[in-house]
């Protein structure tokens, strides 16, 4: 009958003191049995010293230790039989086979292990439920029958303990713990393990029964296996292996005894009963397993790992191979010197390029370094012959999953002199845009540093009559699109951008006299609650905006008066008390805006004034600025000033073109709201949350979702947009801090939500259509950050990344040495680094992030779409490229030469994402977004940090990616990386 609940509870105590016993003994050999011995009944007493005294034996005869059991007799005089019965037992375990399962080194020759037998005949019914059929075979542990499961209606296997193995607790441990962990273990290449029970003073254990002969009665009885046969054995065991390797589980004695095979010739891993749980740590149970199967670390240094699972596993590939073992071993001696260099040298004079691969894995298999052998049993699978399990599972019709992913074959690795020349591409590009970017900075002259302009800017209200000293204040640089885009349609040469007429890239300047902490979000993506131009809104009494080019004239001012300043005689609040505002308020204000004494330009007043300052104003007042005729070289566009005044005081200030006079330009008073903008937040967001939410429930009903990957970067992408937040967000010292805090976690749960539930969604049909694109992302996801793959992707992407950036900084030279006005350089070139290194390493990290989200839910979802719809790869990568191209395209005047490097850009985009992966169109995102930071060759430059520090990440990314690829030993590659280099 099956083992009662009592039973099971003392086996439990038992395992319980033993393995306390064991730790104590082996940090301290004078722990004493004594100490763990409690207060139970004389019977389960004897039980428990029997297994104590067995573990000490053990380890102490390993030490070279042999002690006499008198003197342990005289210690524990009532259980002298036991004792002598247990050193009767040990003497016999030492002269088991290095062919069987051992827990200690033989001293002896080898000679085979019989236990008594047990005897039953067919009919017999074990526990009432079990009825013998015949039996199978006998090994050191017992007998295995075929018997009948009467309740179940089922054949099973039973293997029974001889009565010699059961009166030993250290066996009934063994069989405990192969149930325990083969129960763990579901795989159709594993055989099942049913239930443990006892039958009168019989313990059993029920499994499958599987209806064929073990390897090794095989390989004895036709000697060598088939090449067909070896491959699909191999792959099969392989598959057993991973499975088991994947639940913690090291089998420790791997060998042909122990693979049974079908009656459909399929191959099954048996007997876990010296299988443990790897925690890293040393085998504390002793020498465990079969020693012509264990590799040098398990027998010399007690320590497995499933590299030692490896290491068997190529003995028996060997066997199959060749019909023997590698070595003929009949002493200890023999098996050491065997050990210390296992490694098979064989003459592989063969034809077929599969043998001579089963050869090459082998030797990588047996390598006497654990560190030199296969990473585990997927890389094994993944050099045999066949073995990419992508290719299989397209075979069958099915998706691939992401384990299979994990383990596809590592294709297309670049050759060491490919992967010198890609970096070598990357760093002379990388040279090349530096240098292109120095000239740029020439053409556009680029300021000084933030804060210079910023005093710059407070000269300039003081000479207005506004010096108080304000509570809070933001400052910073942007490209005026409207001004550019009117340039390039009519024709101005860029050096007009330089002159009085308004500059294309502009610093704006801010003060009020509370925290300048936005209330709403920017959607835009350029930042979540940042003080900019626009924002917070400007409806606080004090507040002041300007405007102003790279040498501080005024182009823009905006003052909403205080009540003070209302006040009529008053000498206005942010007048100093000496100074007299004696000039008229328009000369001041002409002269702020260096308007005053430029001969060039006639001043014609009188004009109606058409805009309205953002508050209250007593005075307003226009004037049209034209070009004398004389320094026309080409047409120019007439400029108007308008302006406002309370008293003294300018309040409002205007310096306006043909490009903007049309419409209302009264300042914008809260961030502006495109209509795409709009379309986007509330139309089509919305629609991809419902649409993302239901593919990505039916995926996971369906069971297809790679549910570790999406938990992995949610997380991630939750810690960049809170970091990235963090890190570019305004802060006060204030209650409005806190609102601040939670508006910015918010924003990163609701990406977080966003990022997994569209992974969920849009991952499996990935997989399904484009395998190959997730490897070496997966292999990522899965921490492998020494994978050669990886370090393929982060060199080709960082290569492409740089030609990428250096294409968009021609389609913006290219006009401006043509002498033409380019509008392309607003989209190229990125500020906010030059605003501090917090901002700057805010940068970076977004750059990543976005690198990610761009790259597989934009461009990889667009293309996936068109494969559906087209069909093809060819079709829909030759889509993409056309729709993307044209669309950037039109955005810009010089439309055939932007239409020509977005052509370059998105066939470049489309190989990587064919030939090799999400990873590596990531990694171009990113570097492409570091290389719109201003960089100079000038190191004098104010702004060269940001720069260089965008630099020296790209080319340490570079160079880990080269490192990665060449530090990689050919024998860790795939068979198919082998052959190609």
């Amino acid at each position: 009958m099956p083992i009662g609940h009592d039973e099971i509870s003392l086996l439990q105590q038992i395992d319980t003191i033993c393995d306390a016993f064991e730790k104590a003994f082996l940090l301290d050999r004078d722990a004493r049995l004594e100490d763990f011995l409690p207060e139970w009944p004389h019977g389960q007493l004897r039980l428990l010293l029997k297994q104590l005294l067995e573990l000490e034996l053990d380890h102490r005869r390993q030490w070279g230790d042999c002690p006499e059991p008198e003197s342990y007799i005289s210690r524990f005089p009532d259980f002298a039989e036991t004792i002598s019965e247990v050193f009767d037992r040990c003497e016999s375990d030492a002269k088991k086979s290095l062919y069987s399962t051992v827990e200690a080194e033989s001293n002896t020759q080898i000679e085979q292990f019989h236990s008594p037998s047990i005897g039953l005949l067919p009919g017999s019914v074990i526990a009432g439920r079990y009825r013998i059929a015949s039996i199978l075979g006998k090994g050191a542990m017992g007998e295995v029958y075929r018997a009948d499961d009467l309740k179940l209606g089922e054949t099973v296997a039973l293997k029974l303990l001889s009565q010699d193995v059961q009166a030993h607790p250290a066996r009934l441990r063994m069989l405990t713990n192969e149930v325990r962990l083969a129960r763990t273990v579901a795989h159709p290449n594993v055989c099942r393990v049913f239930d443990i029970g006892q039958s009168e003073d019989s313990h059993f254990l029920s499994m499958e029964y599987i209806d064929g002969e073990d390897l090794q009665s095989l390989i004895r009885r036709i000697g060598r296996l088939p090449l067909t046969k070896v491959l699909e054995l191999a792959q099969q065991l392989c598959s057993g292996l991973a499975a088991a390797h994947e639940k913690g589980v090291v089998h420790r004695d791997l060998k042909p005894a122990n693979v049974m095979i079908d009656g459909q010739g399929c191959a099954k891993l048996t007997d876990f009963g010296v299988a443990r749980k790897f925690d890293g740590e040393g085998d504390s149970d002793g020498l465990m397993g079969t020693p012509l199967y264990m590799a040098p670390e398990q027998y010399f240094e007690r320590q497995t790992s499933p590299q030692s699972d490896v290491f068997a596993l190529g003995i028996i590939f060997y066997e199959m191979l060749t019909g023997r073992h590698p070595h003929h071993v009949t002493s200890k001696d023999e098996l050491r010197l065997w050990l210390s260099d296992p490694v098979p040298h064989v003459q592989r004079e063969t034809e077929w390029e599969e043998e001579a691969l089963i050869w090459d894995t082998i030797q990588w298999c047996m390598q006497p370094d654990p560190k030199q052998r296969p990473p585990g049993v997927a890389a094994v699978a993944r050099r045999l012959p066949g073995g990419d399990p992508i290719a299989r599972a397209i075979a069958l019709g099915t998706t691939p999953t992401p384990q299979q992913v994990v383990a596809a074959s590592n294709d297309r690795m670049l050759e060491p002199r490919l992967a010198w020349t890609v970096f070598a591409v990357a760093m002379v590009g990388l040279l090349v845009v530096v240098g292109l970017w120095t000239n740029l900075i020439d053409k556009i002259g680029l300021p000084g540093s933030p804060r210079a302009l910023a005093s710059m800017a407070i000269d300039s209200l003081e000479s207005l009559g506004y010096n108080q000293s304000p509570g809070d204040e933001a400052f910073g640089f942007e490209i005026d699109r409207d001004y550019l885009h009117y340039l390039t349609k009519h024709q101005q040469r860029w050096d007009r951008v330089k002159k009085p007429s308004p500059p294309a890239v502009r610093f704006w300047y801010r003060s009020s006299p509370q925290a300048l902490v936005p209330r709403v979000p920017d959607w835009s993506g350029e930042s979540y609650l940042v003080a900019d131009s626009a924002r917070p809104a400007f409806d606080t009494p004090g507040m002041i905006r300007m405007k102003s080019d790279f040498e501080g004239r005024l182009l823009e001012l905006d003052v909403l008066p205080t009540v003070g300043m209302l006040r009529e005689g008053d000498r206005r609040e942010g007048a100093s008390s000496n100074h007299e505002l004696t000039e008229a308020w328009e000369q001041r204000l002409l002269d702020a805006a260096g308007l005053s004494n430029l001969s060039d330009l006639t001043l014609l007043a009188g004009r109606s004034p058409e805009l309205l300052p953002s508050g209250y104003a007593e005075q307003r007042k226009a004037w049209e600025l034209k070009f004398s005729a004389d320094l026309r070289e080409i047409e120019e566009p007439d400029l108007r000033a308008e302006a406002a005044a309370v008293g003294q005081r300018p309040v409002f200030f205007r310096l306006l073109g043909q490009w903007d006079l049309g419409g209302s330009l009264s300042a914008p008073n809260a961030a502006g709201s495109g209509t795409l903008r709009v379309i986007i937040i509330l139309v089509w967001f919305p629609i991809l949350v419902a649409g993302g939410s239901f593919f990505a429930w039916r995926n996971i009903c369906r069971g297809r979702s790679d549910l570790r990957t999406a938990k992995r970067i949610a997380r991630i992408m939750f810690a960049v947009a809170l970091v990235v937040c963090l890190l570019k967000d305004s802060h006060v010292f204030s209650a409005l801090e806190f609102d601040m805090l939670l508006a910015t976690l918010a924003a990163a749960l609701m990406v977080m939500a966003f990022v997994w539930c569209s992974y969920v969604a849009l991952e499996p049909d990935t997989r399904r259509l484009w395998p190959r694109t997730l490897i070496g992302w997966s292999r990522l996801m899965m921490g492998n950050y020494r994978d050669p793959v990886v370090g393929r992707d982060l060199l080709v992407g960082a290569a492409a990344g740089v030609l990428v950036g250096l294409m968009k900084l021609l389609n913006s030279l290219l006009p401006l040495w043509a002498g033409e006005v380019s509008d392309s350089f607003a989209t190229i070139i990125n500020f906010s680094p030059l605003m501090g290194m917090r901002v700057t390493l805010a940068e970076m990290i977004a750059a990543a992030g976005f690198g990610v989200l761009y790259s597989f839910f934009t461009q990889l979802l667009f293309l996936m779409l068109l494969r559906v719809v087209l069909r093809t790869n060819l079709r829909a990568g030759v889509a993409y490229v056309v729709f993307m191209s044209l669309l950037v395209a039109s955005r810009h005047h010089q439309f055939w030469l932007t239409m020509a490097f977005t052509g370059v850009e998105m066939t470049l985009t489309v190989t990587l994402f064919m030939r090799f992966g999400l990873l590596a169109v990531a990694v171009m995102h990113f570097v492409r977004l570091l290389l719109k930071w201003p960089m100079t060759v000038d190191l004098s430059w104010w702004g060269a940090d940001a720069g260089l520090f965008a630099v020296i990440a790209i080319a340490l990314l570079t160079s880990l990616g080269l490192y990665l690829v060449l530090a990689t030993p050919t024998s860790a590659l795939t068979s198919a990386d082998s052959r190609s280099g």
